[in-house]
């Protein structure tokens, strides 16, 4: 399938501003491929968070705010940032480009990170786009989801409306592959997937480095803990992230911060656009020992269209290693 790359490589760069800074970008669209024309190639970059004040020409609301640019087409965007610190991300808002890759965290800092890193000790910032993918690109979709529905059940083909499905795959970070499986979900410790060699294994939580890291920190009287910020990427499916064996608390929804909330079952709900940032209180060396491993899943159930609104729970396809495999870095 068709995919849209941001300087090279599937997945735009983090981009990390401090509170009030001026931010000064050059997007230029590229689109070259042969399915990418006309209305289906024009590109705007949306703030999604950000409130734009007095620029709303530079919103990304393609034929709303502002004209799309056209293959080849560049536009300068310099705006100044007055949001609170939280996490936000940027992400096409022309056709459904965003599901093909034109997405990104977009991070703003303030002195509210120093109060959390007081509060609970945090070692360490970590950036999770959670993600459905699809094994047909957004011009198939767009085609098909743009069509009148038929007048009578029996009129098909490509000139009615066709519903995209079900997505191949659950992504954290552009990983993840399209395979059968069933990962633990919150505090669960069975592991029933079948792995695959071919597939990425980032969506593995490996705290071994962060524990490292956590001997030099100078407070002895808080838990050392990682932040971590999961923006809903998605294009169609709500998605459950769950973190297994790890204290989960609850502190910001869309940059604002919230009651501290315990979520027990060590999962939270991530909507398409929303922004949920949770502490991940990590294990004392002891309970690496007991547990004898310094890997834990990172899994994404979601509930299905036909259970609403009883809240069950599946898991559609991923996949990654039973035993203890190198997985990513916290």
């Amino acid at each position: 399938r068709e995919a849209i790359f941001i300087n090279g490589v599937l997945g735009g760069p983090t981009i990390v501003v401090e509170q009030n800074e001026q931010l000064n970008i050059t997007i230029t669209n590229g689109l070259d491929a042969p399915g990418y024309t006309g209305y289906f190639g024009s590109v705007t970059v949306h703030w999604h968070g950000l409130g734009m004040n007095g620029v709303p020409y530079l919103d990304g609301a393609a034929y709303v705010s502002q004209c799309p640019l056209q293959r080849n087409q560049t536009q300068h965007v310099d705006f100044a940032v007055f949001e609170p610190a939280g996490t936000y991300f940027y992400h096409s808002h022309s056709s459904m480009l965003a599901a093909d890759g034109l997405v990104g965290a977009f991070i703003v800092t303030g002195s509210k990170d120093e109060v959390y890193k007081a509060d609970y000790g945090v070692v360490d910032d970590v950036v999770l786009l959670v993600q459905d993918w699809f094994r047909e690109d957004s011009v198939v979709h767009s085609k098909g989801l743009n069509q009148p529905f038929p007048i009578s059940a029996d009129q098909t083909g490509d000139a009615h409306f066709k519903w995209i499905g079900t997505p191949a795959a659950l992504l954290f970070n552009f990983a993840g592959c399209a395979k059968d499986c069933t990962p633990p979900v919150g505090n669960a410790t069975a592991q029933t997937c079948d792995p695959n060699p071919d597939c990425d294994t980032r969506y593995v939580l490996d705290v071994s480095a962060a524990t490292t890291r956590n001997q030099t920190t100078n407070s002895t009287s808080i838990s050392p803990s990682v932040r971590v910020r999961m923006i809903g990427a998605a294009s169609l499916v709500y998605q459950i992230v769950c973190f297994e064996g790890h204290e989960v608390t609850l502190i910001e929804t869309d940059a604002r911060s919230v009651e501290p909330l315990l979520l027990e079952d060590g999962c939270v709900d991530v909507n398409i656009g929303q922004r949920m940032d949770v502490i991940l209180k990590l294990k004392t060396e002891d309970e690496l020992r007991e547990a004898d491993t310094t890997q834990f899943w990172i899994t994404s159930p979601t509930p299905t269209r036909r259970r609403f609104p009883r809240r069950r729970r599946r898991s559609l396809p991923m996949c990654g290693p039973t035993g203890r495999r190198t997985g990513g870095d916290f």
